[in-house]
């Protein structure tokens, strides 16, 4: 809860986790709908089409979404080729989209890899003797992935098999953060539960005391 109310919640909407399992969800339906009902390919093709459809179908509705709700798109272009990574920018953070089959595979991109080098800033830095600190590499930026897990081979196609958050490490082999879309709505909910419990009507004084001084009640001294 703490690097939600420290990282996540200053920065991300909560309109974006709202919307983002049906924007995937539409995008996956659709990919399967070109794939399956439009016959545009032979029936041994149609895993490799519908991966290919996937693909963009669900970056464009992530960065549409992010559009929405305050957000931008961005563009980071790494290696030879300068493939585009379309990000969707929300605050401080930049959000690539990955559709997978195990966690392994977010460290095979390239562009993964050098995007998570900002993270290092989340990450605890340990002094030398000499009292120096390794250098940080950071714009003032954070790196998140929405994690997009595949279905099964005998599931339904048409929609994915889960949706999850996450801000990695640096080196991508662990979680600072990690949940469910619904999950971190909920957070939402306990932030400002937690502040409404904290406001508190100010303090009112008595018109008259509770009770009066022995004097004044001719009690004898």
């Amino acid at each position: 809860m703490a690097f939600f109310d420290r990282v996540i919640r200053p920065n991300l909407p909560r309109a974006f986790f709202e919307g983002v399992g049906e924007a995937v969800d539409g995008a996956f339906a659709s990919a399967q709908r070109r794939a399956v009902g439009e016959h545009r390919i032979l029936e041994a093709q149609i895993p490799y089409a519908r991966g290919t459809d996937r693909y963009f179908a669900v970056q464009r509705a992530v960065i549409g979404l992010a559009c929405t709700v305050g957000g931008q798109e961005t563009i980071s272009r790494v290696g030879p080729a300068g493939f585009p990574l379309p990000l969707a920018q929300m605050g401080r953070f930049v959000v690539a989209t990955c559709i997978a089959d195990s966690h392994k595979q977010l460290r095979r991109s390239k562009a993964r890899r050098l995007l998570a080098k900002h993270n290092e800033v989340l990450e605890p830095v340990q002094g030398d003797l000499w009292g120096g600190t390794e250098p940080v590499w950071s714009d003032g930026r954070y790196f998140a992935v929405l994690l997009i897990a595949r279905p099964c081979r005998d599931a339904d196609q048409s929609l994915p098999g889960g949706v999850f958050f996450g801000v990695p490490s640096s080196t991508l082999r662990s979680w600072h953060f990690y949940q469910r879309p619904a999950d971190i709505c909920a957070l939402f909910d306990e932030a400002t539960q937690a502040e409404s419990l904290l406001v508190r009507k100010a303090p009112r004084l008595r018109s008259t005391p509770r009770s009066k001084p022995a004097s004044e009640s001719g009690e004898a001294s």
